[in-house]
Formats: C-alpha cells, sequence, structure tokens
C-alpha cells in the first residue's frame, strides 16, 4: 500500500535557495520596520503634499526632480543612521546585516515614492508616475552606496560617521530645494532610460555592499 500523506514517510518540502537566504534578512528587518512603520506612513503624506507642491511649481518651469529626490534622500540618510548594531549581529551569517539595511533603504524609498506620486498625479502633474520612479531610482543609488560605504567600517567609525551623515543629508535637501527654486540650466527631464540606468546601479551597489561585509567579517575572523 502507498504510503498516506502526512505520514511517517513525508517530508516537508526543501525551501529554495534564496528564500532560506532571505529569512534572517526580514527576521532582523522586522524590528526596526515596525518601529519605523508609522514615521514611514507620515512620510508617504509629506511626499504626497510635496508631489503637489512640485506640481505647482512644474507650472512655472520649474524642475520637480531635485528636491523631491533629497527628501528621499533624508529618510535614506535617517534609516542608515538610526540602524544601529546590535550584539547579535556577529552570530548572524555574513552579509545579513548589510541586506537589511538595502531592504530597508528599498522599503522605505518604496513607500515614501508612492506618496510622491500620488500627490503629483492628484495635483495633475504631467509624467508623474516617471517623475517618482525616476525619484525613487536616484534615492536607492544613493542609499545603496551609504549602505556600501557602512559595510566597510568598524563599529567605531560607524558610530563617529552618524552626525556627518545626518549633517549631509540635510545639506543634499537645501542644495535640492536650490536646484529646485533656482534660474538657468535645469537638469534634464526625467526618462525610463535614467529609470533603468539607476535600477542597475542600485542592483550592483546592493550585491557589492553584501559583498563588502562579507569580506570585512572573513578578515575580522582571520585577524
Amino acid at each position: 500500500m502507498s504510503e498516506p500523506l502526512g505520514g511517517e514517510g513525508t517530508e516537508p518540502p526543501e525551501l529554495p535557495a534564496w528564500i532560506a537566504e532571505f529569512v534572517p534578512v526580514a527576521d532582523r528587518a522586522r524590528e526596526p520596520l515596525i518601529t519605523a512603520l508609522p514615521w514611514i506612513g507620515a512620510g508617504a503624506l509629506l511626499m504626497a503634499g510635496a508631489g503637489a507642491w512640485a506640481a505647482r511649481l512644474s507650472l512655472r518651469d520649474l524642475s520637480v526632480v531635485p528636491w523631491p529626490t533629497a527628501l528621499l534622500l533624508l529618510a535614506v540618510g535617517t534609516v542608515l543612521a538610526l540602524d544601529r548594531d546590535r550584539p547579535a549581529d556577529h552570530r548572524l551569517p555574513a552579509g545579513v546585516v548589510t541586506a537589511t539595511r538595502v531592504l530597508l533603504v528599498d522599503l522605505t524609498v518604496s513607500a515614501l515614492s508612492l506618496g510622491l506620486w500620488i500627490g503629483l498625479r492628484l495635483a495633475g502633474a504631467p509624467h508623474a508616475l516617471l517623475t517618482a520612479t525616476t525619484c525613487a531610482g536616484g534615492a536607492m543609488a544613493i542609499g545603496n552606496l551609504g549602505a556600501w560605504l557602512r559595510a566597510g567600517l568598524g563599529a567605531r567609525a560607524r558610530r563617529t560617521a552618524t552626525a556627518p551623515a545626518v549633517v549631509g543629508a540635510l545639506a543634499v535637501v537645501a542644495a535640492g530645494l536650490a536646484a529646485g527654486m533656482a534660474g538657468g540650466p535645469r537638469l534634464p527631464g526625467p526618462s525610463w532610460w535614467w529609470v533603468g540606468a539607476l535600477a542597475v546601479v542600485a542592483d550592483i551597489e546592493a550585491a557589492l555592499a553584501v559583498r563588502r561585509e562579507r569580506g570585512a567579517r572573513r578578515r575580522g575572523a582571520a585577524a
């Protein structure tokens, strides 16, 4: 007779490798994500208002890309600065901590850029989806670069770099506002080619950031 379903001879199906690798990343990201959810929601509403304002500015031939991108970068810098090292991080597989930060950046930028798109769309801005996606691509590319830089720093250096990172993010916001409202030459308009290029760059940076953390862990274990 054949073995009945659910009998002792059956084994649970083996999970694909990418799911098994993602489990510790999702587990570590759960606590900071739950903590950040109210702030992400408030940020999405803020970005909706920013998108509506940007649409009004675009009627006066002002660029809508620099300063909304700057606000996204401020959120990215805050995420990277607030996700501090934990005592249990050294017990996680190499690369999990940086992969968690990349995931947090991705989720934060996605939620805030969705709010930006809603604001642009409700205000009747032209190319609302393209503009919001371009802003998100730029923020993710720079955010993953920040994750790569942080992956190569020691714990003390990361703590020391927190304040300059926040100040730098605020400077980027100020520069974005100035670029969006100043006269003279304009930045190139958003295009799907830019979106594709930024997505490729962000993915490469994410892979390199995880690889850098693994290399730093190997060097630390060998020392």
